[in-house]
């Protein structure tokens, strides 16, 4: 939903302002991951730079440590 997510766009903007370019990765549910990868495409049209993020879906149940 937008109210989890809804930051997420101006997050990764202001990492580029401050100079943090590195590759950054975002995990979110499956069923959101197409979704999101258009809408921060769109965003980075806006910006008109690449937020340099690489998205992980997850599926229920799925256990990493970071």
């Amino acid at each position: 939903h937008v109210d989890h997510v809804g930051a997420l766009p101006a997050f990764l903007g202001m990492r580029s302002l401050f100079g943090q370019r590195d590759e950054i990765t975002i995990y979110c549910p499956n069923q959101i991951l197409s979704n999101l990868k258009a809408g921060l495409s769109a965003f980075e049209k806006i910006q008109g730079y690449d937020f340099n993020v690489v998205l992980k879906g997850l599926s229920p149940g799925t256990v990493f440590f970071i």
